[in-house]
């Protein structure tokens, strides 16, 4: 399942996989760096999404919250 997090000017992909390990991807490559900010093992969602949270506001001084969430298909 691919979801796009939306914060202000930015935007990234949180994928979760099958195993419920789950992936947080920027939408611009940074360098040599790659584009992967986060991932957490199998069953930790909860965790990486309060790393999320933490870290946005930190950062860019806004909280995570759900708005929507529109499902991605890719054909």
């Amino acid at each position: 399942m691919h979801n796009v997090i939306m914060t202000g000017s930015r935007a990234m992909l949180l994928a979760v996989n099958c195993d419920s390990s789950a992936m947080i991807i920027d939408s611009h490559s940074h360098g040599n760096d790659g584009a992967i900010i986060a991932c957490s093992q199998p069953g930790c969602i909860p965790l990486l999404a309060q790393w999320l949270d933490a870290m946005m506001d930190d950062n860019w001084q806004q909280c995570l919250t759900v708005a929507t969430i529109t499902k991605i298909v890719y054909f």
